[in-house]
């Protein structure tokens, strides 16, 4: 797979759609990043809490929506490097980008079947 996502380095994200579980409490199930010509997906397997990445080139599907508070969080940011872990089951249930900088910044994890997003901020001094 990392083979796969060299592509996404040193572009940047254009925007973020999403698309939420409406049947259980509006969870986020896939997201969508636009990414100059291309678009990377991320879905959760919804029996093993794996997130399945994949490379599109067109969405034309009315569940997907912008979020305006989660594209300010990767709008207009450029995506310096990733990583794409694999747990002791030998699945996939982390995804980092590090945007505009090589360290992690954003972390999706799969809880539940949805996608949890973070925000990772690095400590320096813990005075």
């Amino acid at each position: 797979m990392d083979k796969q996502l060299q592509w996404i380095l040193g572009k940047t994200i254009q925007t973020v759609y999403i698309k939420r579980d409406e049947n259980y409490n509006n969870n986020i199930i896939s997201i969508y990043f636009i990414i100059e010509n291309g678009i990377l997906s991320l879905d959760v397997h919804q029996e093993t809490d794996e997130i399945i990445l994949g490379n599109l080139i067109d969405i034309n599907n009315e569940q997907y929506r912008e979020d305006l508070i989660i594209s300010e969080l990767f709008k207009n940011k450029k995506i310096i490097s990733f990583w794409f872990p694999v747990n002791n089951q030998g699945f996939n249930d982390v995804f980092m980008l590090g945007l505009d900088k090589f360290v992690p910044t954003h972390l999706f994890s799969t809880i539940a079947s949805c996608i949890k997003i973070n925000i990772i901020k690095q400590i320096d001094n813990l005075s």
